[in-house]
């Protein structure tokens, strides 16, 4: 059995402050002791400034490979690290232009022992219209023919997820998120035949733990997907803890045993 370990992380604004790397510093001493096979990141900003002295300060201390994509709106752009030893590039298929509000980053990877390629996706869905997140998941539903792993931000609910408690935001803020009736973004990625890794191995909605808007309005929105060909192949799944407040969104991981 062939098990890759995945992480998805919307990094808040670069982890970059007022100019300052010290949040950015404190996340990948978080995140390299997982020792990631691939790394899906949201909200790269700033790492492509000045050199992309950021984005190369990431790939250094991870020792991955960056694969990425410049956002067209908000710097929020998008990266795929890999390491090297286990993942192999093949292509670079990444996409921008309409209908992707932050882009899409798409990578195909050869995996030793696997007959074949991986498409790895890095996704940051539209954070303001529910109608352009429909739009993405129906044109990110074509991956769902291949073998694909893919995480990210999809800001919405998960299916089946407790519901979030809107009321307790400004309106502006609900309208952002809250779909206004027929198919989300998830519903569609599901009748496309993506599974989502924590709906599959936490049942119990109550256990699935939210990613982002807490306190006030818990979501579950940070995911990690698998197309039906990677099946019921994920065999661990958890969202880390963020006592030190290192983004406004938590990191999700899950370890995927691929088809052989």
């Amino acid at each position: 059995m062939i098990t890759l370990t995945i992480g998805a992380y919307n990094h808040q604004s670069g982890g970059i402050d007022a100019g300052s790397d010290r949040r950015l510093l404190r996340q990948l001493d978080m995140i390299e002791v997982l020792e990631l096979d691939a790394l899906l990141s949201t909200e790269a900003t700033g790492w492509f400034d000045h050199g992309r002295g950021a984005l190369h300060l990431v790939a250094r201390r991870l020792g991955m490979q960056p694969l990425w994509v410049r956002a067209p709106r908000h710097d929020c752009n998008l990266v795929i690290f890999i390491r090297t030893d286990r993942l192999q590039v093949m292509e670079e298929r990444h996409e921008q232009g309409h209908p992707w509000w932050h882009a899409q980053a798409r990578v195909v990877v050869a995996v030793e022992g696997v007959n074949e390629p991986l498409w790895l996706v890095a996704a940051h869905f539209a954070p303001f219209n529910p109608d352009i997140r429909v739009a993405e998941a129906r044109a990110t539903a074509e991956l769902a023919d291949r073998l694909t792993v893919m995480g990210g931000d999809w800001n919405d609910e998960g299916i089946g997820d407790e519901a979030t408690n809107w009321a307790a935001v400004p309106g502006y803020e609900a309208l952002r998120h809250a779909s206004a009736g027929g198919e989300s973004a998830a519903d569609i990625l599901a009748r496309a035949g993506f599974v989502d890794v924590a709906g599959l191995l936490v049942p119990n909605p109550r256990d699935r733990r939210p990613t982002a808007g807490i306190p006030r309005a818990p979501i579950r929105c940070d995911r990690i997907y698998v197309s039906e060909q990677v099946g019921d192949a994920p065999v661990a799944y958890r969202v880390l803890d963020d006592q030190q407040k290192l983004s406004d969104h938590r990191f999700v991981l899950a370890e995927i045993a691929l088809p052989t």
